[in-house]
């Protein structure tokens, strides 16, 4: 990874607040965590579900649908 990159996100990192609770809805159900725990456990683990879902359909539209149960 590029230096500048990397010491910009690290930068990033630092900046979050563990008093500052950020919410959100998923599902039924309301979610409210500090910015570090909010980040780490509930968005990047959900953009990584979402991507891989991406990925995985946009991989059967282009097979000859052998295996696709989408």
């Amino acid at each position: 990874m590029d230096t500048s990159i990397k010491s910009l996100f690290q930068h990033y990192l630092t900046q979050l607040d563990d008093e500052k609770l950020l919410k959100d809805k998923a599902g039924f159900s309301e979610v409210e965590l500090s910015q570090p725990v909010f980040i780490h456990h509930y968005i990047f683990p959900n953009f990584l579900f979402h991507i891989s879902m991406v990925y995985r359909s946009l991989q059967c539209s282009h097979d000859d649908n052998s295996g696709c149960y989408v």
